[in-house]
């Protein structure tokens, strides 16, 4: 049997964010490859116009390590479409260039998740978590929250999410750089 696409709307997003000519360093070797970034995955191919080689899908395990704009360079951490860990350094030439995928980059990372072992209460109105009180996360800010504080639906078209999709009491109406002000 085929695979079965998943109705959620957080998997039917894939807009071209950017793309370009960048150096890709994984395995301690220096390649220059074209780079694409659209909502759903960061992909790179040979050459503008061929099939991407090496993809990862933008979910929450995808992370920005580091950034160093002397070498222009940028570390994120993935796991691509086999599962499997990887971590590349994506060179720029220029900082210019290094400045806009790293915002690019850095805006396409979602939240990290509260653990759902670990999360007792809601982070909202602190009350427990039951059999009868299921928790919930919120799409900005990863945090669990129970379905009474987290009934707002926004669309947050940064994290590709193009349909309305839950967010909590407190980040409901806040743009996403006000939203991790407030986790830091």
């Amino acid at each position: 049997m085929g695979h079965k696409q998943s109705k959620h709307p957080e998997f039917h997003r894939d807009r071209l964010k950017k793309e370009g000519y960048v150096t890709i360093i994984s395995h301690n070797k220096e390649k220059r490859r074209w780079l694409v970034l659209s909502d759903r995955k960061l992909c790179y191919s040979l050459s503008l116009g061929t099939p991407p080689k090496n993809s990862t899908i933008l979910n929450n395990k995808f992370r920005v390590i580091s950034e160093n704009s002397s070498p222009n360079s940028i570390e994120c951490y993935l796991v691509n479409k086999k599962g499997k860990t990887q971590q590349w350094t994506i060179k720029c030439e220029t900082v210019q260039e290094f400045r806009a995928w790293s915002l690019i980059i850095k805006h396409a990372q979602r939240p990290n998740w509260d653990d759902p072992r670990g999360a007792l209460n809601c982070k909202v109105c602190n009350g427990k978590f039951s059999a009868m009180t299921r928790q919930h996360h919120c799409r900005k800010c990863g945090q669990a929250v129970c379905k009474k504080d987290s009934k707002l639906r926004e669309t947050i078209p940064e994290f590709g999410y193009d349909t309305r999709v839950r967010v909590c009491k407190m980040c409901a109406g806040k743009q996403i750089n006000e939203v991790s002000e407030t986790l830091t």
